[in-house]
């Protein structure tokens, strides 16, 4: 009897393994944000105003989004169909700009990182042609 629960024990341990060795990027990614299915129309519908939503639908569905989308490479006309004119626009470097970045898209996503505190922002960065070189996230 208590060989088998070791042998369960070790297999949770040896399968749990197995998911963070295969796919952990997505894994971390689906806890911190959450695995809402991307809904185009609810994502453009959050855009920020005065009064910001909260809870902001696009942190959950971010997860989703990143999985079904490749955004690298992407061309400014595509990214904007897809996720709706952005929150803000900058054309100056930033901080968190990489060199060749030109212009920076910022979607908020509201207030899902581990803190719940200050606000989550999508940054999409494009070069000179209008492509997406670098995406990341941004606790404000």
């Amino acid at each position: 009897m208590e060989r088998r629960r070791n042998c369960a024990g070790c297999l949770i341990l040896i399968a749990v393994g197995i998911l963070l060795v295969a796919d952990p990027f997505h894994i971390v990614l689906g806890l911190r944000w959450g695995n809402e299915p991307f809904d185009q129309a609810q994502w453009k519908a959050a855009a920020r105003r005065e009064k910001p939503v909260q809870p902001n639908p696009r942190g959950k569905m971010l997860a989703s989004l990143l999985r079904q989308h490749k955004l690298k490479g992407m061309a400014e006309a595509e990214t904007s169909g897809l996720l709706g004119w952005p929150d803000e626009v900058d054309f100056l470097r930033k901080r968190t700009a990489s060199p060749k970045a030109f212009e920076e898209w910022d979607y908020y996503l509201g207030m899902n990182s581990s803190t719940g505190v200050d606000e989550d922002i999508l940054v999409i960065e494009f070069d000179r042609s209008g492509s997406v070189i670098r995406y990341f996230t941004y606790n404000t």
